[in-house]
């Protein structure tokens, strides 16, 4: 019976040098054979990463990474932007309630929340302060206020920078205090700091509250913009609860109190999350590898879990980061290679810090033959043998030869068929430093 020559592919080994690794690094990057009638060729290497099987699938290496928060904002299209609040920003002296704020006091801290009726506008040196007050004598406080303009205001010992927000409590210890009220149900980051505007200086006690319960409390005992007590809390509201910033007048009295305000709070949108690559309903070649690319991101720094699983149920990847030094972005890719035929699922799921999971629909990748008579050999398995791949004709049988010069070839076996696939692995890869293979019909 005649042999017909169809294809020969090259298997080469490194060998720790230069010229090896450089080879190695030159076949990993070529994914799939080229068919040419006679004379294709394909250097490849053995792959030298750690590696792992999971069913059919072989699993060549995976990472992960964060990016830069601006080649987010300008590579993925789909980023969810947050709703922030600001109370100085938002700050009306016209209008109590407004919108999602109120200003008023308390007898107590967590007590009765009273509105403020009264506002004016205090004056000093031309400089205007808005204020919203309960006329208590003689000094009109508890009270809130807020700087709208680019200078100073200095009053004796009391001063407030540019768009600053204060609280001063009142004689009797009344809190002062600034309420927000959640529009809408979700997670919310509330951050800043209280701080002194009294330079005698202030000494105030510092309460952050959700529904009347504390979940902050701090003093402040100096004067100036960021000195004072900071504070981080990530909050499940729903619409209508209510978070309260409160002062009161500390271990001494009420004279010298003016305390300042700056926070924000951030609706936080569940994390979204994606495969990136490749598209859906894409066809991958057998025995031939391909990366599977996943990201998560958020617009504020809250995801601490990226998973990529196949199938549903095998996990491929697992990126955890703590909540203490969550992520605002998280990509994990997986370079594998399977000889299973067919349609494979892949999804990615996301966690935040406040417990927030999301799902990525199905992409789906169809992993398919190679064509015929196209001899790949990028495939190796764990024990660093060169796995060669072959779609042949139904009733065909193929040889496989091999030689190292291309002198003398040596008849090594037949090829197999797995899976509709003919596959052969050459247990004698590793004795050379380079390799090469035809096939062979029969």
């Amino acid at each position: 019976m005649s042999l017909r020559e169809r294809e020969w592919v090259a298997c080469s080994i490194s060998r720790f040098s230069f010229l090896g690794a450089l080879l190695g690094f030159i076949a990993h990057g070529i994914a799939r054979a080229q068919s040419l009638t006679n004379s294709a060729a394909l250097s490849a290497a053995p792959d030298s990463r750690r590696s792992m099987k999971t069913g059919s699938l072989l699993l060549l290496r995976s990472h992960d990474f964060t990016l830069p928060t601006l080649a987010i904002l300008l590579a993925a299209a789909s980023v969810t932007f947050a709703q922030t609040y600001d109370p100085a920003l938002e700050f009306s002296a016209n209008n109590n309630p407004n919108d999602v704020w109120s200003y008023g006091y308390s007898s107590r801290l967590g007590g009765t929340f009273v509105l403020f009726t009264n506002n004016s506008t205090a004056k000093v040196n031309g400089i205007e302060l808005d204020v919203w007050y309960t006329p208590i004598p003689p000094y009109s406080v508890p009270a809130i206020y807020h700087n709208p303009t680019t200078n100073r205001y200095i009053n004796t010992t009391q001063s407030i920078g540019p768009g600053e927000l204060g609280l001063h409590p009142g004689p009797d210890d009344e809190y002062s205090v600034v309420r927000f009220s959640a529009p809408s149900s979700g997670h919310y980051l509330v951050q800043g700091n209280f701080f002194g505007q009294d330079i005698h200086p202030t000494s105030t006690d510092v309460h952050v509250l959700v529904n009347g319960v504390s979940a902050f409390d701090g003093v402040v005992n100096a004067f100036g913009e960021g000195i004072g007590p900071n504070f981080v809390l990530r909050e499940a509201l729903n619409a209508g609860d209510h978070v309260d910033f409160a002062v009161g007048y500390g271990s001494i009295d009420y004279f010298y109190d003016s305390t300042g305000l700056s926070c924000t709070l951030t609706l936080v949108p569940p994390p979204n999350v994606t495969i990136v690559t490749p598209g859906n309903d894409a066809s991958e070649w057998a025995c031939t590898p391909f990366t599977i690319t996943a990201r998560s991101s958020s617009p504020v720094a809250s995801l601490t879990n990226l998973v990529l699983r196949l199938d549903g149920t095998n996990i491929l990847r697992d990126v955890k980061y703590s909540a203490i030094t969550p992520a605002m972005v998280i990509t994990a890719a997986v370079t594998l290679k399977t000889d299973s035929l067919g349609p494979h699922s892949f999804t990615a799921s996301a966690a935040d810090y406040f417990g927030a999971v999301s799902v990525s629909s199905n992409t789906i990748v169809n992993v398919v033959a190679p064509p015929l008579h196209v001899l790949v050999a990028d495939a190796f398995t764990t024990n660093s043998q060169c796995l060669l791949c072959m779609s042949g004709q139904v009733g065909r049988a193929y040889s496989i030869l091999a030689t190292t010069n291309f002198q003398y070839w040596t008849n090594i076996g037949i090829m197999q068929n797995v899976n509709g696939l003919l596959e052969f692995p050459d247990p004698n890869t590793t004795n050379y430093a380079r390799r090469f293979y035809r096939a062979l019909q029969q």
